[in-house]
């Protein structure tokens, strides 16, 4: 059966069995095109008008259609927007798609029946293909994303535009909505009145909308409710603007700060540089700062930047809805007795580790000073040409750089100090990308930080040679897959799921046809037969008796048909066997009497003649088997009879040397005597027969 693709992405699944000689390099070409898939891409657009992108199926060639990153670009400028439908339907893939075409027109990305996304030129959007068939969709991954809520001191934009394109924009709080229909805020309501330039001083208060307020010095605003109680007032001092509310003031000094006080202490304090709290700050909302510092300490380099003094726990200390965050400074591990999550730093001067995620179970992810990484473990004791991430007790995936080794490795029970050597006692397997190669190395088991000895199990060299149990196939006649025997019965065991199966080894010289099988060997379990084949078909067979046929061994048998044929006294007559007893490869022609040898080796021929009526007066009768090289004959005297014989057989057996293209055929020759005898024209006392031995 034929390699299947996969329906997503196009990729080679390959039979199993299938692809002999071959599996390496398709599964190489596999590999390269799911990378390719998270990289970028380009198509070009070759005309004005919609079209159908179809991603091809997995070869040694990346097909651009399948990146992550798809940039769309085209080779004339479009004139509308044009539909790109990707195919197949069943596609099911995220992408980052970029409208780069000229044209100014934007391109509509669709799929099958379902919704679409348009693109507007010069965009990029990240989309989804959900791969539903005919009805498949293209939906807009990030179309309905909640932006969330931000908060800023100020806001400097060329254009607030809406979402619908326009030049409006709505601008909402949780007490009402502010509108700008232009480009220009012009005026400013306040309690529905309206009044410009207005200066407050009198004795009666104002009411209305003002552009601007004025008091005079020592003058008051006044905001009061109805009950006269928690007045507002705003005092216009020599010294300070202050805000009232009741007895608390804000004091604000034009010069350098503004102070809060909570009766007559000070609370906090702003200035050019930051607030000042005293005491704790506590928030039911957001707080939002670009620098935190606590404990009197501050650093311009940190956000957040906390001093932990003797009497703190923690540095930091977070907490949500009862989950916990904590950050200290200890030199060793534990736990912990409630489900917190820590973020230790462990002591570098003793070699400690850079950080530590915990729990109350304890450590959860350690990250070493060298930069390695352990989930769920302590990681071993790692060189430092080594980065790696230790899963649980056993488990690592690393790389490896110095000089001119480069290593990619996913192992188990092994870590390296410059030394490969077991975490604990048990067997031990690693696969490494190594310098351009793959290799699988096990070990049998061993104890804990011994030093490991490694078997070379496969490997996969850059030119897509595979060993097993070879780790050099250069040496070799055919190097792309060398299997060595490492028992008395090594080797390679094909093994068939039922009795009715057959196993094979294929030699193809295509990918259909009999050229897919132009030769194979191949073991038919349900009779226990083995057979070999060329040129698509069956040429030798031992079946489970040991008896051998070769269907297309030539092998021929000839007779003769008809009435006698005579001949003459010194003349040479070419013996006509014009009927086939078999010609297993078609090599006799019954026309010329000729065998022709297709191919060079050793032929066993027998020849049998029965002539009548022989003339005794006859010197002698010569029987031949003549071939292009070489004659070989039966001679005998018929001056021994009495009398003429009615008839007398005779015959040749030879084992003949034949170059491809050679033939042999049959003569009878009488030497003197009288014109009587003939070749007799029984099938049954007649035959010229042949075959190949060697």
């Amino acid at each position: 059966m034929a390699d299947t693709f996969d329906s997503r992405l196009k990729l080679r699944l390959q039979e199993s069995g299938g692809n002999s000689g071959q599996w390496g390099t398709l599964l190489n070409q596999t590999v390269t095109n799911i990378a390719s898939v998270f990289g970028y891409g380009t198509h070009q657009l070759s005309n004005n008008a919609d079209a159908t992108l179809t991603l091809s199926d997995d070869g040694a060639s990346i097909d651009a259609l399948k990146a992550s990153y798809l940039k769309i670009t085209s080779a004339v400028s479009l004139t509308a927007t044009r539909t790109l439908t990707f195919a197949p339907n069943t596609l099911n893939q995220v992408k980052y798609i970029e409208n780069a075409t000229s044209g100014s027109q934007s391109i509509t990305i669709s799929q099958g029946s379902g919704a679409n996304v348009t693109i507007e030129s010069g965009a990029t959007k990240v989309v989804y293909f959900d791969g539903a068939g005919s009805g498949a969709a293209v939906v807009d991954a990030l179309a309905n994303i909640d932006q969330g809520t931000a908060e800023f001191d100020t806001i400097k934009v060329a254009t607030i535009q809406a979402n619908d394109g326009t030049g409006s924009a709505t601008i909402a709080n949780s007490t009402g909505v502010m509108t700008i229909a232009s480009s220009v805020l012009t005026t400013t309501d306040i309690n529905g009145g309206t009044a410009d330039s207005l200066v407050i001083g009198a004795s009666t208060p104002a009411a209305g909308t003002f552009s601007s307020v004025t008091t005079r010095a020592g003058g008051v605003i006044e905001a009061k409710r109805a009950d006269d109680a928690r007045n507002i007032k705003l005092f216009n001092d020599n010294d300070f603007g202050t805000l009232k509310t009741s007895s608390d003031p804000i004091l604000i000094d034009g010069q350098s700060y503004v102070r809060l006080d909570v009766g007559s202490t000070e609370v906090a304090r702003l200035t050019s540089t930051g607030i000042d709290v005293t005491g704790s700050v506590t928030a039911s909302g957001t707080l939002q700062a670009d620098r935190i510092t606590a404990n009197g300490v501050g650093s311009s380099n940190y956000a957040v930047y906390g001093l932990q003094n003797s009497s703190m726990t923690h540095a930091g200390y977070f907490q949500a809805n009862g989950d916990d965050i904590a950050i200290e400074a200890i030199a060793t591990g534990g736990t912990y007795s409630s489900d917190v999550l820590y973020v230790r730093q462990s002591s570098l001067s003793t070699g400690g580790n850079l950080a530590r995620f915990a729990n109350s179970t304890g450590d959860k992810v350690v990250i070493t000073t060298a930069g390695s990484v352990g989930i769920g473990v302590t990681p071993s004791a790692w060189h430092s040409s080594w980065k790696a991430l230790q899963l649980g007790p056993i488990g690592f995936v690393g790389s490896y750089q110095a000089s001119t080794t480069d290593i990619t490795a996913l192992g188990s029970n092994v870590y390296s100090d410059g030394t490969y050597k077991y975490i604990e006692t048990d067997e031990a397997v690693i696969y490494k990308q190594q310098n351009g190669q793959h290799i699988f190395d096990v070990a049998a088991s061993g104890s804990a930080n011994a030093a490991i000895s490694w078997t070379t199990a496969m490997t996969i060299d850059n030119s897509a040679n595979v060993g097993i149990g070879e780790s050099d196939n250069s040496g070799y006649l055919a190097p792309d897959l060398v299997v060595v025997a490492k028992a008395q019965n090594g080797g390679i065991t094909v093994k068939s799921s039922s009795t009715s199966h057959a196993g094979t080894l294929a030699f193809a010289d295509a990918t259909s046809g009999t050229a897919a099988y132009d030769g194979y060997i191949q073991y038919e379990h349900n009779n226990r037969a083995l057979t070999l084949a060329s040129a698509g078909s069956e040429a030798m067979r031992i079946d489970q008796n040991g008896a051998v046929t070769k269907p297309k061994q030539p092998a021929f048998s000839a007779t003769r048909s008809g009435s006698d044929v005579s001949f003459n006294a010194n003349t040479t007559t070419v013996i006509p066997f014009q009927s086939e007893i078999f010609d297993q490869n078609a090599d006799y022609n019954t026309s010329t009497y000729q065998f022709t040898a297709p191919v060079t080796g050793k032929y066993q021929f027998n020849l049998i003649v029965r002539l009548n009526d022989i003339d005794e007066s006859a010197d002698y009768y010569i029987l031949y088997i003549r071939t292009s090289n070489r004659n070989y004959y039966h001679i005998f005297d018929s001056g021994c009879f009495d009398l003429d014989p009615n008839y007398y057989t005779t015959q040749v057996t030879v084992l003949a040397d034949m170059d491809s293209g050679d033939q042999a055929w049959g003569e009878v020759y009488q030497t003197n005597g009288a014109n009587q005898s003939s070749i007799d024209g029984g099938n049954g006392s007649n035959s010229f027969s042949g075959y190949l031995v060697a």
